[in-house]
């Protein structure tokens, strides 16, 4: 996603992407920077362990990681495969600008930009619980967004929530809507006057992030990037990515 305005200087690229294991999705990544030289992109589904966080800053010689790891990984356990996790991949350039927000999760991590002169921008990539989860647990979650846009979207900061939120919500673009989950973000955007942008009628590419491969099943539009409704004017472009070299099941935004 693209965006400009008045308080800011050029355009900043932010993409979000449920990479499924990012260690085999380095080379889609390295593809998407090159071709789209986006400044900022949001991670779920890392699958890295605490000791390994620092894969994150080997992805592309211009770029710097960071992120927070599932907090039920054990690193001394025989069986190391990973799950879960949230970071974000940034170019080096922009590290003056940047500060990391403080979470008390593990399904939340975000950062701060804030360029001499211009409002702040809060960004912060979110992995909601998936529907292995309890209908509880996901409620949850949807409180610490409350608490997440009450705290980080004021009059002198702007908001940017995305990620897998794992539901679909009614839209432009998407017809469906995930039973209780769905309903439960919808409530929310509302609440705050925020909107799906790819959900909406100025994205292009596929109208779904995720690629079902079971039989009968239908591919879904679980991804999202929140924004205020307010700010919609100051987005360029948007679009939903079939990247080239993508191993996962999702699709970049």
């Amino acid at each position: 996603m693209s965006a400009n305005g008045t308080n800011m200087k050029g355009e900043l690229k932010v993409s979000c992407f449920n990479v499924r294991g990012i260690m085999p999705s380095t080379k889609c990544i390295e593809n998407i920077i090159e071709e789209y030289d986006v400044d900022i992109i949001g991670v779920t589904e890392h699958w890295l362990f605490p000791n390994m966080l620092s894969y994150l800053n080997s992805i592309d010689p211009s770029y710097y990681g960071f992120g927070v790891s599932n907090a039920t990984l054990d690193p001394y356990i025989s069986h190391h495969r990973g799950k879960g996790g949230v970071g974000f991949i940034c170019k080096k350039s922009m590290r003056p600008y940047i500060s990391c927000m403080d979470f008390e999760t593990d399904r939340i991590c975000g950062i701060t930009i804030k360029f001499p002169d211009c409002i702040a921008i809060n960004i912060a990539i979110v992995y909601m619980p998936s529907t292995n989860c309890t209908a509880a647990d996901f409620s949850d979650h949807i409180e610490q967004l409350y608490d997440l846009h009450n705290t980080y979207h004021t009059d002198s900061s702007e908001l940017i929530i995305m990620g897998d939120f794992n539901c679909e919500i009614k839209g432009e673009r998407c017809k469906r809507i995930t039973p209780y989950r769905g309903p439960q973000l919808k409530a929310f955007l509302e609440n705050v006057n925020f909107e799906s942008v790819n959900n909406s009628e100025m994205c292009t590419g596929p109208s779904y992030t995720f690629e079902a491969t079971a039989e009968n099943a239908n591919s879904t539009m679980i991804d999202h990037v929140l924004i205020d409704r307010n700010s919609l004017n100051r987005i360029i472009k948007c679009c939903i990515l079939e990247a080239k070299g993508n191993v996962s099941d999702h699709l970049p935004i």
